[in-house]
C-alpha cells in the first residue's frame, strides 16, 4: 500500500504545491533490549580479564565478594560446573550465549526488561523445575 499524499494548501497567488509523501512508519513493535548475542558478548568481555576468549573459574569467581563464605564459594564452583557444557574448565563464547539465550523466555532474540529483571536462577538456567515460569514482556 503506498504511503498517503499529504496536500499542502496553495497560498493566494501562487501555484498549487505538488503533493508530499508522508514518512514511513516506524514499524509497530520494535524489539525491546539488547539483542542475545550483544548481552553475551557484553558478559564475555566483563568476566575475561585476560582477553582470550573464554571464562576460567578464576575469572568466574569474581562474582563472589572479596570475603565471601565457603558456602557461596562452593555453589559458583556448583554453577560453573554446570554451565561448562563441555566441561573443558572454561565458559566458551557459545556457553556464555546459551546462558543468555536461556533468559530469551518469548525468544525473540533479545533480552527485554522483564527477561533482564527475571529471576536470576531462572537466566541460569537452574530453575528447580526445570522450566520457566511466566514472563510478561
Amino acid at each position: 500500500m503506498p504511503a498517503p499524499l499529504l496536500v499542502r494548501p496553495a497560498l493566494a497567488g501562487s501555484a498549487p504545491t505538488p503533493p508530499v509523501h508522508a514518512p514511513a512508519a516506524a514499524p509497530a513493535t520494535a524489539p525491546a533490549g539488547p539483542t542475545v548475542d550483544a548481552v553475551a558478548a557484553r558478559l564475555l568481555k566483563l568476566f575475561d580479564d585476560n582477553g582470550n576468549g573464554t571464562v576460567t573459574r578464576a575469572e568466574f569467581a569474581t562474582l563472589a565478594p572479596p570475603k565471601a563464605p565457603a558456602a557461596a564459594l562452593d555453589n559458583l564452583n556448583k554453577l560453573f560446573d554446570r554451565l561448562d557444557a563441555d566441561h573443558n574448565g572454561s565458559l566458551s563464547g557459545a556457553e556464555v550465549k546459551a546462558v543468555v539465550a536461556h533468559a530469551d523466555v518469548n525468544g525473540n532474540g533479545h533480552i527485554g526488561p522483564m527477561e533482564a529483571l527475571h529471576h536470576p536462577v531462572t537466566l541460569i538456567g537452574l530453575h528447580p523445575l526445570g522450566a520457566h515460569p511466566p514472563v510478561h514482556t
